[in-house]
Order: structure tokens, then sequence, then C-alpha cells
């Protein structure tokens, strides 16, 4: 049988779950499968439904993501260390915060992610990318990671030696410390005066820290604290 016919014939045969796991990396829902086997029946092409998942908003946060990953290894390979990152407006920090963190990575033969339980599945496949020999996540939560150890800690009393670790990265978690954590099914606090203990205790478990988070104009908000550069520094 001729090539693309066949490649036609399997394309239109393709179960839709996996098609969602192809373009948006997930399975699909429920409630999504069947509203288009619907649009399906109705009419809809199978390269229409194609299209309309590749240009979607949720497409587009991977694809950003993905370049993410990739711009870091680029970097690590050719010993870069980026600066000055831009991501499109209207869009989370993530892009600018992976590549900055993941292209500082220098080989080091023992890793530590802190917050990695609800870390984005990129950013993930990015960390186990780096093929440290030995890679840890710290987080108040639990999650299942092929090739990464589990902790669950509080970073204030962190259950590790005096640098333990050649590098330790935390992305966007330092602020939520002491806050307000019930979106993320864990306690609810108001300590402002411990951050400090969560980066001396970082600081003491690692030789190197990557660390990245949000400044603006200083607020102290329910699920995280926001501060000046300077007054992070």
């Amino acid at each position: 049988m001729d090539a693309p016919l066949v490649a036609w014939l399997a394309a239109e045969s393709e179960d839709l779950d996996a098609l969602w796991r192809h373009v948006l990396r997930r399975g699909i829902e429920p409630d999504e499968l069947r509203a288009t086997e619907a649009r399906l029946a109705e009419g809809m092409s199978r390269a229409a439904l194609l299209r309309e998942l590749a240009t979607s908003a949720e497409h587009d946060h991977l694809l950003r993501l993905d370049d993410a990953v990739a711009f870091a290894a680029a970097a690590r390979r050719a010993g870069e260390r980026p600066r000055n990152l831009t991501a499109p407006a209207g869009v989370d920090e993530r892009p600018i915060e992976i590549p900055w963190c993941l292209a500082r990575y220098s080989g080091e033969p023992s890793v530590l992610d802190v917050g990695y339980a609800f870390a984005e599945a990129a950013y993930l496949v990015g960390l186990l990318g780096l093929h440290a020999p030995t890679l840890t996540g710290v987080d108040l939560a639990t999650a299942d990671v092929p090739g990464l150890r589990g902790v669950q800690a509080d970073l204030r009393d962190l259950p590790f030696g005096d640098a333990e670790f050649d590098v330790a990265i935390a992305i966007s978690t330092l602020e939520h410390v002491g806050r307000d954590n019930s979106q993320y099914g864990l306690a609810a606090e108001h300590d402002d005066a411990s951050l400090e203990a969560a980066l001396r205790e970082l600081r003491r478990v690692s030789a190197r820290l990557l660390v990245t988070v949000p400044t603006g104009a200083g607020e102290l908000l329910p699920e995280q604290v926001v501060f000046t550069p300077a007054e992070w520094i």
C-alpha cells in the first residue's frame, strides 16, 4: 500500500486519547472525549481537530516550556550562562526561570530540587535531563517522579547533612514559605519571619544555590510574598 495512504489511514484511526497525549502531553478528559466525539460525528475533520489542539492556549504554554528546556540544554552544551531572558507579556514566569536555572547546572553529582511536587511536567523532564547521578526533591507535599528521590520536609528544617548537595534549585518556591499553602492542600500560615530560616537551611545543605523569586512592589499576599530585587538580596 502507498506509504502516504498508510499514514493518512493511521491518523484517521488514531485514538483520541493518544492524540491528546501527542499534542498536549496529557490524556483526554471524559468530558472532552464526549464533546470531541460529538463534533467528529457532526462532520469535524481530524485535520481541523489537530489544528485546534496545536493552536490552543494550552499547547502554547507547553511550547514555551519545551522551548525553555531545550534552550537551557543548548546553553549547557555551549558553556553559556544566559542573562536578560524574556517572555511574552501575559504569560507566567516559568519560561524565564526554567532556562536561567537549568542552564547553570555544571555537571555536579548531587542535585536537590525544592518544590518539585507541583512543578510543571516539562520542568521535571528538563531536570531529569540533567542526568545528575543523584537527584533529590524536597517538598511539603509528595509526588512520584521516576528517577527522583522525593523527601517530604519543611524547608525551615531540612533532614539533610551540611553540604550534602552540590547544588540546590528553588524555582518560585521560597516566596511561599510560611504563607497560606491551602491551595496545594497544605497548611495555612502567616509567618513573615520564616523565609530567612528557609534560606539558611538551603545554604547549609547545598554548596551552591540557584534561586528564582517574584519581584515587584513589596507585597505580603496570603499565599506568597513579593519583594523588590534589593529587598530580596
